[in-house]
């Protein structure tokens, strides 16, 4: 008996069938696999870190825990942490823009930006709509990670007119690639055009200024007095007394030296009539 043929076995065309789909399948993510390390390469990784151990990708972190109620004299610091998560060496940037606020605020503050092995750098904020550099060219390697520490300042001789106002500003970081003819400012330059090998990121923070309180150290740093406080006792007593005119001590006094005068005269002439 001549045995069936491929033709007879059981499910066999349905067999071939069901194995070219499957290998298509698996190709499919063998392909998947192969170009996703590819993507990843296509431009830096820049993550940010309010503490040093939980990093996002694109997420704002908390810099400052808060800005409200900033007086003159005042400083509010802050930290944030940048890595480099990708395979290529790349540098950071920073930079400052006044999203709102008034003039005469945003003109009373100054950020300062600092690392280990970077230096320090201190700026100005700018008007608002504008956007200034705070330091550009900081390297990082692959898989670095580096903190930046950020202070938040007014000037103590700041104008009356930024009590009660607000201003909002932003933190632009960038990562970029080391492969570039030169080093990039974070400030996004109007008009240019997308770069792959670049990364940026905005952080917004708001700022409050408020009337310093009567008997703070800012309070009297803003009236321009030494912070001595007044203290008891008999030289505090005479400063006191030499100074208020109601308690000047020189009519008493002449008027004693006249009374002395008169007695003097009085008594000689009843001599002279004795």
């Amino acid at each position: 008996m001549t045995p069936p043929g491929p033709a007879g076995r059981p499910g066999g065309p349905r067999h071939r069938v069901a194995v070219l789909p499957a290998g298509a399948v698996l190709a499919a993510a063998l392909a998947v696999l192969v170009a996703a390390p590819a993507s990843a390469t296509d431009g830096p990784e820049m993550l940010l870190s309010s503490d040093g151990v939980h990093f996002t990708r694109g997420q704002a972190p908390v810099i400052f825990r808060s800005l409200s109620g900033m007086v003159p004299g005042e400083s509010r610091p802050g930290s944030v942490w940048v890595r480099n998560g990708g395979t290529e060496p790349a540098e950071i940037a920073l930079a400052v823009k006044s999203v709102g606020g008034i003039d005469v605020l945003t003109e009373s503050l100054d950020l300062v930006a600092g690392s280990r092995g970077n230096g320090s750098a201190t700026v100005p904020l700018p008007s608002p709509g504008s956007c200034r550099s705070v330091f550009q060219g900081w390297g990082l390697a692959p898989g670095e990670t580096k903190r930046l520490d950020l202070a938040l300042g007014m000037d103590a001789s700041a104008s009356n007119a930024t009590r009660r106002d607000s201003a909002s500003v932003q933190l632009v970081f960038l990562m970029r690639g080391t492969g570039g003819p030169a080093t990039a400012a974070a400030c996004p330059a109007p008009g240019a055009p997308a770069d792959r090998n670049t990364v940026r990121q905005a952080v917004p923070a708001g700022i409050i200024a408020e009337d310093p309180a009567p008997g703070s150290a800012a309070h009297q740093a803003a009236a321009g007095t030494s912070g001595v406080e007044p203290q008891d006792g008999p030289s505090a007593e005479r400063a006191t007394h030499s100074n208020v005119e109601g308690n000047d001590q020189r009519p008493a006094q002449l008027l004693m030296f006249v009374a002395g005068l008169l007695l003097f005269a009085a008594l000689r002439t009843r001599r002279r009539n004795s």
